[in-house]
């Protein structure tokens, strides 16, 4: 209660211009993030008799009602009226009820609470008593007002989402608030790596990033950092980005132009400082010089490739040194360098795949279901190496274990032991193929117009496993979710028993563990998002 107190005492300061002088960051970012995550704690652990912890223990019911009473002040939740509003109704019921069970010092604490208020009144009232004195010392920016509409409009969406069932609608409208926190951040690191494109769609992932990553920790009833949730919403802004970088520009490369980047990228190895530096493209001494005739002379050739590599050159640069991940071990840096490459070259495989599919006759008829002709290796080894680096699966979680070790761990292993780390190694291996097999099956319609390769291009989801053929897409479709299926728990299995060793290791091993339960439903809400959304820009 102290610290919203000081809050609100800040705020108000600020608002009526005394002079206070306070980073910009504090008052727009941390102060309302930090304020909605204690409002919704404050929500989640009332009880639904209405008292917090238990109906004798007054004193918590008192602060938490001091807590929402002052929060309901502020102008960003003014989206969670009637939420708090009716939490404030059903406390204080609860204290007016257990008024004669209490001494006259608890009497004394809650009069605040419950006087003049009496069984019935509206207390409604009270919060938009409390806004009018906000509203009235400084007028809500735009933003603000559009944020009640957004935050039913996404907490509405995201109500059929599986394992989100459990979780109230006021959870997951705070929960909604909370993201659209971040989402000016995200906006402002956008061009940090990678150039603005002509995308129709104008950076719609910005809108679901934050959403994402906050809904995953509140339905795993876990509490880690803003600087935690901050770090996973970068990475996924980043991946988005480099999958709509690929397509839009690297996809129009001549053949002879994406060899020289293949090679560029192969060669993409950070000094003993952890930086990556430039590379030129001489074409006239290239081995590739004997390549299909294109148009544009040598010199134009060149400054495109090394305008692309410019852009994963920034993009690897700007991740080496992300704050938390440059104090990170060198053995977890190590295992972020080497599949940062890896990522890269994936993206480039895929690519090369998706123009041996379009040059197959009827490519443009998903009813075909067409399949692989130049078939290289079966589907069970591309979906685990390929497949599930396409689509950022190894990546990720080397970019979530420097940062867990530059944090948590303040420079050590994010996994101490061997045993750990094998079983942390073992466990992502399943989450990049359920990862990758969700996001092709929500991607087939699109993937078809654009000429990507899928999962059902794959002659396996031809056939029943009885030796039956597999005629419509429609099969071929529920063979790949029942496959992604099984990925996914066996995924969450083995995150069970790691996170049972993480837990011996007391508070560091605990929060390792949040961080990681955080992380799993993060991958499973991108999953489960693409069973009914498609939010990748269109880049063709």
């Amino acid at each position: 209660m102290l610290m919203i107190k000081c809050f609100a005492i800040v705020d108000a300061l600020v608002r009526s211009n005394s002079g206070l002088d306070l980073p910009e960051e504090l008052l727009s970012e941390r102060m309302p993030i930090i304020s909605v995550q204690i409002l919704m704690q404050t929500l989640s652990s009332q009880r639904s008799e209405g008292h917090w912890i238990s109906e004798s223990c007054c004193a918590a019911t008192v602060h938490s009602l001091a807590n929402l009473d002052i929060i309901a002040g502020f102008p960003y939740v003014k989206a969670l009226d009637a939420e708090i509003a009716d939490a404030l109704l059903k406390g204080r019921e609860a204290l007016a009820r257990n008024c004669l069970k209490l001494d006259e010092h608890c009497l004394d604490q809650i009069a605040q609470h419950i006087l003049p208020w009496t069984p019935g009144t509206q207390s409604r009232s009270s919060v938009r008593d409390s806004h009018a004195k906000i509203e009235s010392m400084v007028e809500l920016a735009p933003e603000m007002v559009d944020w009640t509409k957004k935050a039913n409009m996404f907490a509405d969406s995201f109500a059929e989402f599986s394992h989100l069932q459990g979780l109230s609608p006021a959870l997951r409208k705070a929960s909604v608030l909370e993201a659209l926190l971040y989402r000016p951040k995200l906006q402002a690191m956008r061009k940090d790596a990678f150039p603005s494109t002509d995308a129709k769609e104008k950076d719609k992932y910005l809108d679901y990033i934050p959403i994402m990553w906050v809904l995953s920790c509140t339905c795993q009833d876990v509490f880690v950092s803003p600087e935690y949730l901050l770090d996973m919403m970068v990475l996924s802004m980043y991946v988005f980005l480099t999958d709509e970088y690929m397509e839009s520009t690297v996809a129009e490369f001549s053949a002879v132009e994406f060899a020289a980047l293949t090679e560029h990228l192969t060669a993409m190895d950070p000094d003993e400082r952890g930086v990556v530096h430039n590379q030129s493209c001489s074409f006239s001494t290239s081995p590739y010089s004997d390549g299909p005739s294109v148009e544009g002379s040598d010199s134009s050739r060149a400054d495109k490739v090394e305008a692309a590599f410019t852009v994963f050159q920034n993009l690897a640069n700007y991740v080496y040194s992300y704050p938390h991940i440059s104090s990170a071990s060198r053995t977890d840096r190590l295992y972020l360098h080497t599949e940062t490459k890896a990522y890269l070259l994936s993206h480039m495989t895929q690519l090369e795949d998706n123009r041996g599919l379009a040059q197959q006759e009827g490519s443009a008829h998903p009813d075909l279901n067409l399949w692989m002709q130049f078939l290289r290796i079966p589907y069970h080894t591309w979906v685990n190496t390929i497949g599930a680096g396409h689509i950022s699966g190894p990546w990720a979680f080397a970019f979530f274990t420097c940062v867990i070790g530059g944090s948590v761990r303040h420079g050590a292993d994010a996994f101490p032991t061997v045993k750990q780390k094998l079983m942390a190694y073992s466990m992502n291996a399943h989450i990049g193929t359920f990862c990758r097999m969700y996001n092709d099956y929500g991607s087939i319609a699109r993937d078809y117009k654009e000429g990507n390769l899928n999962s059902v291009n794959f002659p396996e989801f031809l056939v029943d496993g009885h030796g039956g053929e597999v005629n419509r897409l429609d099969n071929a479709k529920k063979i790949l979710l029942d496959a992604a299926v099984h990925e996914r728990v066996q995924a969450r299995t083995e995150m069970e028993e790691l996170c049972q060793t993480l837990q011996l290791e007391g508070d560091a091993g605990r929060q390792v563990s949040g961080c990681l339960r955080v992380y799993m439903s993060g991958c499973e809400q991108f999953s489960d998002m693409y069973l009914t959304k498609d939010v990748t820009n269109s880049v063709k």
